[in-house]
């Protein structure tokens, strides 16, 4: 897995991530999400849904892959 988003607090305990899209060469930033959970899941203790369970799956999949919501309409229909 490649980090392709740099990791912003986003208060006490949360963060956002920011990149750009591989589909869209745009930048996108996601919902905030809980920092502990964010690393647990990079370190491959558990799952991302199991770790991030209050983010959608459109941010999980930015996470995941580098592409956002739009890149995944201009990239797949």
């Amino acid at each position: 897995m490649i980090n392709t988003h740099e990791i912003l607090p986003s208060g006490e305990y949360d963060s956002v991530a920011v990149g750009m899209c591989k589909g869209t060469n745009e930048e996108y930033t996601t919902s905030s999400f809980n920092s502990a959970g964010y690393y647990k899941w990079r370190s491959r203790s558990a799952t991302i849904q199991e770790c991030l369970p209050n983010l959608n799956n459109e941010d999980r999949e930015f996470l995941i892959s580098g592409i956002s919501p739009e890149g995944w309409k201009e990239l797949f229909g």
